[in-house]
């Protein structure tokens, strides 16, 4: 009979299977059908997607390579598709990081890392401009390093906000989701 706890058995099951997820061995389409297939047993997306930003660490965050469909975008875009709380669950994870590391810049110097993550999951269409704005309305559920974040993040907001990008998203915008199909991971 094991003398774990019920609570400690499910955190074990959970680290390995954070484990298993960011271990690089599966990868793009197949961990995408690895994730459909375990759906209801997964950790949260937060954690899910702590565990890449901690294993790629520093070294590979200027180019966000991991977030690329044929890496884990396409695993990650399978849990969160139109789901904007999950998909806020994102942005907690890149705060919490950037509040582990001190909110640091990008190896370049020139952007604040958090400032260069969010870019990243717009780009790889992992995050709605209606998540970013919910995320960025909510001062309540993860408030350890939110100021620092917003601050990091303003010029981003900014640029989201603006009409330009506006334009260019609905210009693109053919389907009822969030993203415009040439943006998708899908």
């Amino acid at each position: 009979k094991s003398s774990r706890s019920p609570k400690k058995a499910r955190r074990a099951d959970d680290n390995s299977i954070v484990d298993q997820f960011s271990s690089g061995n599966v990868l793009g389409a197949d961990l995408a059908l690895w994730c459909k297939r375990r759906k209801a047993t997964l950790p949260s997306v937060e954690k899910l997607t702590l565990s890449i930003l901690q294993k790629y660490g520093m070294k590979n965050m200027n180019d966000c390579s991991w977030a690329k469909p044929s890496e884990y975008g396409k695993a990650l875009h399978e849990l969160t598709k139109d789901d904007i709380t999950k998909q806020v669950e994102i942005l907690w994870a890149i705060q919490e990081y950037c509040s582990i590391l001190g909110f640091p810049k990008t190896k370049s110097g020139g952007e604040f890392l958090i400032d260069e993550l969010f870019k990243c999951m717009y780009e790889f269409c992992l995050v709605s401009p209606n998540a970013f704005f919910a995320w960025s309305n909510d001062n309540t559920s993860r408030p350890i390093g939110k100021t620092s974040a917003v601050v990091q993040t303003l010029e981003w907001f900014q640029w989201l906000t603006s009409e330009h990008a506006v334009d260019e998203f609905h210009e693109e915008d053919t389907s009822s989701s969030f993203f415009p199909t040439s943006f998708c991971c899908s």
